[in-house]
């Protein structure tokens, strides 16, 4: 398995290459008022995308804009079964990793944030895998997307 990887405040977490659509470098982000977990929104390819800032879902704190600081575009399946775009924001994208499928244990959350995160040992230390699926479930990204929807229909 292909992962690219996100490592900033010791942590080191990997998001299934499958799931990526592209990597971008900061964007320009628009901010979005009482969204829950979405920071803002950009617009890629003609489409509104939504951008979950991953620092401040793990350690409380805005992304910085360091050099090392990308957007992550991912794909999942919505519940119309129709493919759906979100972003990840996140510090230290500069990274990819290959791991052997047999390597990869399935371990409760010591964050607290996710109901549980597949690992590997990665150097000297452990990656989470991001399960892209459950963030957009319950990041928000449902009703974000319904709202969207809406106002496109409207137009």
């Amino acid at each position: 398995m292909f992962f690219v990887l996100l490592e900033f405040d010791s942590f080191v977490f990997a998001i299934d290459a499958i799931s990526v659509e592209t990597v971008l470098s900061y964007p320009k982000i628009e901010e979005c008022a009482d969204c829950g977990f979405v920071e803002g929104k950009i617009s890629y390819k003609g489409m509104t995308v939504p951008v979950l800032d991953f620092c401040k879902i793990i350690s409380n704190r805005n992304c910085r804009k360091l050099f090392s600081c990308r957007c992550v575009l991912v794909k999942v399946l919505g519940p119309d079964s129709q493919e759906r775009f979100f972003g990840v924001l996140s510090e230290g994208v500069t990274r990819t990793a290959g791991i052997a499928q047999n390597t990869i244990e399935t371990f409760p959350s010591s964050l607290g944030k996710m109901d549980f995160f597949k690992e590997f040992h990665f150097e000297n230390s452990m990656a989470k895998i991001v399960d892209c699926k459950w963030m957009y479930s319950n990041m928000n990204l449902p009703k974000f997307f319904a709202e969207l929807d809406a106002v496109e229909a409207e137009s």
